[in-house]
């Protein structure tokens, strides 16, 4: 399964030492976001509509395309938020992807019934070993 990690850009160390387990289960990270070495944008290039700032709105559009789930990292933010995790979760409802979100439910998108939720990273380890083993995907049919 192909997984796309959406969370605040702070957290990129964070999701990055998830990678060897994601891939211990037989998944593949496919947000380039996480483990591009790249600044992140600044306001003044969302102003300006920066090259840098439109390529890189490009890259996680092609990834977050290629995904099956969206795997949205949620919680208390520290500093401005801009979004851009939940604009990239939206889009994955619109393209019919599976979603599971590791923290609380923050927006009224994720009481959506396909949407599953797990308090801890340790919940949704088992969630994707037992889940995904047989392709049988997040279903809520159990």
């Amino acid at each position: 399964m192909k997984i796309y990690l959406a969370a605040r850009y702070g957290r990129r160390a964070e999701l990055q030492a998830l990678f060897p387990e994601i891939k211990r289960l037989g998944h593949t990270v496919v947000s380039s976001w996480v483990s591009a070495h790249q600044s992140k944008i600044d306001k003044r290039e969302l102003q300006t509509c920066a090259p840098r700032a439109q390529m890189c709105a490009q890259r996680d559009f092609r990834d977050l395309a290629e995904a099956d789930l969206v795997l949205s990292f949620t919680g208390a933010s520290e500093g401005s938020v801009r979004g851009g995790r939940h604009v990239e979760f939206g889009m994955g409802i619109g393209w019919g992807k599976h979603h599971l979100i590791v923290g609380p439910r923050e927006t009224i998108f994720h009481t959506l019934p396909w949407v599953r939720q797990v308090d801890t990273w340790e919940e949704a380890v088992e969630m994707l070993r037992m889940r995904f083993k047989t392709n049988k995907g997040l279903s809520t049919d159990e």
